[in-house]
């Protein structure tokens, strides 16, 4: 068997994470981090519905391996409960549910799948720095823009003036994460 060489990468660009476990930008296993401000998003009674789009998206066809948040700024609002989703619609307005969406980390998961089954709580009176986590693998086939939403119908519905969240996906894929590829907003 001829011998392989493992390398790893590091690289920040805006906030954003991301480790390479391949010497090359081609296919393997991946990860990133993103902290995801929550500023400007306005919930809505709307379960899943959009608050902000990571930056990074996901190479299509990739295999989701894992995902967790951490709580690293709580917001200005009473409850705000937040899952990540992955998605192939990148232009679904603020508050709108973003169409063949897959819940990849939040209470829609269970525990027997390698999941929290618990959405991140991230109103003024949750706990800074709680973290959620799933460890379970599945296919994303075409839904490789990620998003933070309403993890249910409970929010309060008023605008966030603060509050952050560390994502942190792992996964097997074509090619690294891009970054900067989509806006928050949509646009």
């Amino acid at each position: 068997m001829a011998d392989r060489k493992v390398e790893k990468a590091r690289f920040e660009m805006a906030g954003t994470s991301a480790g390479i476990t391949r010497g090359s930008a081609g296919p393997g296993v991946y990860w990133f981090q993103e902290e995801v401000s929550l500023v400007g998003a306005n919930p809505t009674g709307t379960n899943h519905g959009r608050l902000t789009y990571l930056t990074t998206t996901v190479p299509a066809q990739s295999v989701f391996l894992g995902a967790s948040m951490t709580v690293t700024e709580l917001a200005n609002i009473a409850e705000l409960a937040v899952e990540l989703i992955a998605t192939d619609d990148a232009t679904e307005g603020r508050g709108g549910a973003p169409a063949n969406a897959s819940e990849l980390c939040g209470a829609g998961i269970s525990a027997d799948a390698g999941g929290t089954a618990t959405d991140l709580e991230c109103g003024s009176g949750a706990t800074l720095n709680m973290s959620i986590a799933r460890t379970s693998p599945g296919h994303l086939g075409t839904t490789n823009i990620l998003a933070l939403c309403n993890g249910d119908a409970s929010n309060t519905t008023s605008a966030v003036t603060s509050g952050k969240v560390m994502v942190t996906v792992w996964y097997a894929g074509s090619a690294a994460p891009n970054v900067g590829a989509q806006t928050s907003d949509g646009s």
